[in-house]
């Protein structure tokens, strides 16, 4: 027996009552994404905030879109973007920089969070109705969607939401490349473009993004082929295309700095530090330095006998006379060693292969474990960092109420781990028992968001630094995806109990 369609009002009452049911909803969620907003009386900010503000700034100044500015190579200096040899360091985004000054210049720094929040729930009201039209006929799209973002809420959600950075984009990265990965075939011309256009611009709003994507190919590649997803390698190859999205920002961002800026374009040697600190890269100065073909081997002389000197972000960004070294060099001699970290880490991984395999092996087991939101709270005086970066603070970040640690962020740690731990629990049920009612199409998107956190794991914990910035940013999917699937999988058997309701 076909269980019957349910009994719906057609009529213009019928329709408004619908109409405002399913935006109470939206707007639930909406709710629960801006609480951090309401507590911290704004946004939350981080010091590279005042960095996408100015490189933002210059960029708007270079191109004319201020008022006053100017399109000589010169306005952009005004933002600190050039640096004093006519060089841009392109490690920030290009494409965020300008998310967040076009956002500031028309409506504010506080509209930053509300926008946010509206393209994770859009990401999440994406899948749910494919998932709905595909697997869960019935399913209530706005319930399930408001749902699922408030048990992502009950995670980390509204700290990244609410955050002025581009770490949001992660998890909406992640989503659409999952969606991609098991439906694309089927998606409307207009829930492609959506998708699509989510994931490239997502990737593009920080350099770590493309990592995950690149990474995501494979996964979608090798869970598609495995589970039979039907033309599977459409989705594959629209996530590919995601990922060479990223290439083509970087390529079009070094290309504008030439022709426009007048200016060179180099990137913080990441790889380099990284190296350095977990060993491999370190021996591997010590065993062929002097090398005068070599430029890194500057920074064996610069560090050795100074283990202080040994970390990382120290070596990028510290330029005290304790603890620099990179920073603290010529800035010409910083773009040389910069140029050269592909090919350091080309030699590196060539002499200790298994030294570098452990050290990522390491960083990412790390980094799984790092799920702390305290790096989203405006501490440590970072109002005046701000302000050092742009020359200004903004009247948004000027009452931030969470200058100090809180009490209670020890607590919510606490429970953030138990959350994400019973969420992932909950996922692995929901995806290898036979009861879960869940077809193969939806355990791969489950793992292809394990795979998305995985792959952040690696990229961030393994070629950048262990942080709980990088951590708790896509843990908070877990939770997310848990309380979709469970709703979808209890929908599927109520249909199965009554007689299936698809083909």
């Amino acid at each position: 027996m076909a269980i019957p369609a349910p009994m719906r009002s057609t009529g213009p009452a019928g329709r408004a009552a619908g109409w405002l049911a399913a935006w109470g909803w939206y707007g639930l969620a909406g709710l629960a994404c801006l609480a951090l907003l309401a507590i911290n009386d704004g946004p939350l900010f981080y010091f590279d905030t005042g960095g996408y503000l100015a490189q933002g700034r210059s960029m708007f100044n270079v191109l004319g879109l201020l008022p006053g500015s100017s399109t000589a190579p010169g306005a952009a200096e005004t933002a600190h973007a050039i640096s004093a040899d006519g060089t841009v360091v392109a490690s920030r985004s290009a494409t965020y920089a300008l998310f967040l000054m076009g956002l500031y210049q028309t409506l504010g720094l506080g509209a930053v969070p509300m926008v946010q929040s509206a393209l994770l729930i859009l990401s999440v009201y994406l899948a749910v109705r494919v998932i709905a039209r595909l697997h869960a006929p019935g399913l209530d799209v706005p319930r399930t969607t408001a749902l699922a973002v408030l048990a992502g809420c009950l995670g980390a959600a509204p700290f990244y939401t609410a955050y002025l950075m581009p770490d949001i984009f992660a998890p909406v990265l992640i989503l659409s490349a999952a969606l991609l990965a098991v439906a694309a075939p089927a998606l409307r011309g207009w829930e492609l473009l959506l998708t699509l256009g989510l994931g490239i611009f997502a990737v593009t709003t920080h350099p770590s993004h493309a990592g995950i994507a690149t990474l995501m190919v494979p996964a979608a590649a090798v869970l598609g082929a495995l589970f039979r997803i039907r033309r599977f390698w459409i989705g594959v190859a629209l996530i590919a295309l995601i990922a060479l999205a990223a290439a083509a920002e970087r390529a079009a961002f070094s290309l504008t700095v030439k022709s426009v800026a007048r200016a060179d374009v180099t990137y913080k040697p990441f790889l380099t530090a990284r190296l350095i600190e977990d060993g491999p890269g370190w021996a591997y100065l010590t065993e062929t330095c002097p090398d005068p073909g070599l430029e890194s081997c500057a920074l064996r002389e610069a560090i050795d006998g100074q283990p202080q000197r040994m970390y990382a972000s120290d070596i990028l960004y510290s330029t005290d006379e304790a603890h620099g070294s990179l920073a603290r060099m010529p800035l010409e001699q910083q773009k040389r060693i910069a140029a050269e970290q592909a090919r350091f880490a080309e030699l590196v991984v060539k002499s200790h292969p298994f030294g570098v395999a452990a050290a990522v092996l390491r960083n990412s087991a790390r980094q799984l474990v790092h799920i702390s939101v305290a790096m989203t709270l405006p501490v440590d005086e970072m109002g005046a960092r701000v302000a050092a970066l742009t020359g200004y603070l903004p009247a948004a970040l000027a009452h931030a109420r969470l200058t100090e640690i809180p009490a209670w962020l020890g607590w919510l740690d606490a429970a953030h781990g138990a959350l994400y731990l019973a969420s992932a629990a909950a996922l692995a049920a929901l995806t290898a028992l036979p009861g879960s009612a869940l077809p193969a199409a939806l355990r791969v998107l489950a793992l292809m968001v394990v795979a998305g956190i995985v792959a952040n794991a690696g990229i961030c914990g393994a070629l950048s630094q262990p942080a709980d910035r990088y951590g708790a940013r896509v843990l908070f999917l877990l939770p997310l995806t848990a309380a979709l699937l469970w709703i979808v999988s209890r929908r599927r058997r109520v249909v199965d109990a009554f007689g299936s309701r698809e083909g």
